[in-house]
């Protein structure tokens, strides 16, 4: 870490020389004094300071959703939405289909009381006509949808067009705050176990395509 967060010894393995690093201590001072580095934490943000500077990435349970906060069901999806008050899609579309570009994601979920189910998702690069495909597809893979809700911006507006009098449904959705606020906004559910994942492992023990 560019910043001891502990006292530590150092041994180099040659010549045997011990050399302590104690609370505070910065790494090379004289390549990155503190003014620096606190100007790289603003730059940088918490999480990718943490990580690339002192050595100390995200644990894998996760920070704002551990992985135990996540549940799971069994049921068959068409069971669930079956007896849904609510089946919705949501869509965040993207501007083109470059491997380097943002990804289109889709995710179908249906609301029993409380309780949110993911039954389906598509994440992939996909181009303006293709994008307008995946939806038709996901709409008619999932009947039960009554709402299509769309991210108003890269493509959603030309797809909406696009598919005006083809599918029905679609409604613009604008974002407010950042994807980390929005991901804090709905952690209270997924701690509750109110968001549910279909169960990875199917009866033989194999993962679920």
């Amino acid at each position: 870490p560019i910043v001891a967060e502990s006292r530590r010894t150092l041994i180099f393995p040659l010549s045997g020389r011990e050399y302590v690093r104690e609370v505070g201590d910065i790494l090379n001072p004289l390549r990155h004094d503190a003014n620096t580095i606190e100007r790289q934490k603003r730059v940088s943000g918490s999480r990718v300071f943490a990580a690339q500077w002192m050595s100390n990435p995200s644990a894998d349970e996760g920070n704002m959703v551990p992985r135990t906060w996540w549940r799971f069901y069994k049921e068959e999806p068409k069971a669930i939405a079956a007896r849904a008050q609510m089946v919705a899609f949501s869509w965040d579309f993207a501007f083109k289909d470059l491997e380097d570009s943002s990804w289109v994601v889709g995710l179908c979920a249906a609301r029993i009381g409380s309780k949110k189910y993911i039954l389906s998702e598509r994440r992939d690069h996909l181009d303006f006509v293709k994008t307008a495909q995946a939806v038709v597809t996901g709409k008619n893979q999932w009947p039960e949808v009554t709402a299509i809700f769309y991210e108003d911006k890269a493509n959603g507006p030309a797809v909406k067009s696009f598919l005006s009098g083809k599918v029905n449904g679609l409604i613009p959705v604008e974002t407010l705050g950042s994807k980390e606020a929005r991901m804090s906004a709905a952690s209270p559910d997924i701690e509750a176990g109110d968001v549910l994942l279909p169960y990875p492992y199917d009866e033989a023990g194999a993962v679920r395509p």
